[in-house]
């Protein structure tokens, strides 16, 4: 399946939480034209697929993964350490080069912990962690965050707004309230339906980006419940950032490869 470009020169940023079996599910995702990917609950065997793509987990058929397309080229960042499991710094080059923190948050015995601190919760840890890595180029955070600002209590060590703030302290911006001009906690619109019933709606998918490209931000767009949860493909829903690749840096116009084509 040929892969054009919706936008023309525009970057386009995908998050999504697949629930599995990509494997069937990459005609929806080429719907997005995404130009890099984000994606959580995907199998090993499913992303190698793709040449251009890169999959961390510690089971084979449920990881974290990142995938680039029209030029972009992904690859995890030295710097990673595995004791942060699913906050994973990606090296994004191409059309635009960007350092990417790809994110799939869990809890408890599901992710591995920095001995030192062994009760933090992992978005944190990554966060301080790879601070210095953060601030020394333009970065993004993007992924399933699995919290919201709903469900804060005083003084719990995995308070979404800690998150929040330490990121806007680094600089970053989620592209989502930017775009809609709204608090954290007061979003309109789910990325997550619970146990995919309509009525237990949550926002807990982020992309968090540079101040300096919010300038650039053209669209914001969230896959809607019909389509999407009704429609089989998973309890999440997409949420895709489209920038303008003027604002945030363009490398090489030529970069794009019209050769492209789908997997599967």
């Amino acid at each position: 399946m040929g892969f054009p470009r919706l936008y023309g020169r525009n970057v386009r940023l995908t998050t999504w939480n697949v629930g599995m079996a990509l494997r069937k599910k990459w005609p929806a995702l080429s719907s997005l034209h995404p130009d890099v990917a984000i994606l959580q609950e995907v199998s090993e065997q499913d992303v190698s697929k793709h040449a251009e793509s890169c999959w961390i987990g510690n089971d084979p058929h449920k990881g974290l993964a990142v995938v680039g397309f029209n030029g972009f080229k992904v690859r995890v960042h030295p710097a990673w350490d595995p004791m942060i499991e699913f906050v994973v710094p990606i090296e994004v080059t191409g059309p635009v080069e960007f350092l990417l923190f790809a994110v799939w948050v869990m809890y408890k015995r599901s992710v591995k912990r920095l001995q030192e601190r062994p009760n933090r919760w992992q978005m944190l840890q990554g966060l301080e962690i790879y601070e210095p890595l953060l601030l020394s180029r333009k970065s993004v955070v993007a992924g399933d965050f699995n919290n919201a600002v709903r469900w804060d209590r005083p003084r719990k060590a995995d308070n979404h707004s800690l998150a929040a703030q330490k990121l806007s302290d680094l600089g970053l911006v989620s592209a989502y309230h930017a775009n809609w001009a709204t608090a954290q906690g007061k979003e309109e619109h789910p990325t997550l339906y619970w146990m995919r019933h309509k009525d237990a709606p949550y926002h807990i998918d982020y992309i968090w980006l540079p101040q300096v490209w919010i300038s650039g931000l053209r669209a914001v767009e969230i896959g809607d419940y019909s389509t999407w949860v009704q429609g089989g493909l998973s309890d999440h829903v997409p949420l895709t950032v489209e920038m303008d690749d003027a604002v945030i840096g363009l490398v090489d116009p030529g970069a794009v490869d019209p050769a492209h084509s789908w997997p599967g």
